[in-house]
């Protein structure tokens, strides 16, 4: 008869959390992307199996840890991104069985932007409300809903014009500034914020332009310098006596 001893190791030790969690493809947050697909990597349990799973708990790719824990997804992976929020859950299995996730959220979207050297005009003295003109801009992605806004105008004129935040027309908002034998031209900075969030919570992606409004000079009608004018003369004054002078601008 021959004996040995049996060693059984139970594992009940769920693997350690996991560490290094990037999207490798990220752009301006680490949770933000402009790619269709994501691509990650991290560090988990050695040899573990790593899952990485949709919001449904599906489960999108598959891959196994290295002796060190590291693994990743790569583009041959196929993890197809929506637009907007992505939630995904990484899982990892050892060899017993026991698991630990953790829960990686992925922005897809790409700043929006706004056609350079934009110029429009109105002429001086146009009433409240006139339209002056549309602002160009695309948000780059399908679905994507633009919000503009006015962020800068020369100094001393904050408040001449308006923009409607959801069709980027411009419009007059105070014709007692636009004057042209005060200003010719206004340099405004317009601001266009998307809609499919800037991977840190925020609303979206926000892109600046600066859009030129010329004001055209328009024929005024001549203005008496004052409202009233009084003189006196003397009765039988000659003829071409000088009774007062009356002054006008145009």
């Amino acid at each position: 008869t021959i004996s040995t001893a049996l060693v059984i190791t139970i594992d009940t030790v769920n693997p350690a959390v996991f560490s290094n969690l990037v999207l490798s493809n990220a752009t301006t947050h680490p949770n933000l992307t402009d790619q269709s697909q994501a691509t990650f990597t991290g560090t988990s349990e050695a040899n573990a199996v790593v899952e990485l799973r949709d919001l449904n708990s599906a489960v999108v790719a598959t891959t196994t840890a290295d002796g060190s824990g590291n693994f990743s997804f790569t583009l041959s992976d196929n993890v197809d991104l929506d637009f907007d929020i992505n939630n995904f859950t990484f899982v990892a299995t050892d060899a017993a069985g026991n698991q630990t996730s953790a829960v990686f959220v992925v922005y897809r979207n790409t700043a929006p932007s706004i056609d350079a050297g934009q110029i429009f005009s109105v002429d001086e003295n146009s009433a409240n409300g006139s339209t002056v003109g549309s602002v160009s801009a695309s948000g780059n992605d399908t679905g994507d809903v633009l919000t503009y806004a006015i962020s800068g105008i020369d100094a001393g004129y904050e408040g001449a014009f308006a923009i409607d935040p959801a069709t980027g027309v411009i419009t007059v908002a105070d014709s007692s500034l636009l004057d042209y034998e005060d200003i010719t031209s206004f340099s405004l900075t317009v601001q266009v914020t998307d809609s499919y969030g800037d991977g840190a919570g925020g609303e979206g992606l926000v892109t600046t332009q600066s859009v030129t409004i010329n004001l055209n000079d328009v024929n005024e009608a001549p203005t008496f310098d004052q409202a009233d004018y009084t003189f006196s003369v003397e009765e039988n004054s000659a003829a071409a006596t000088s009774v007062g002078t009356v002054t006008g601008s145009d």
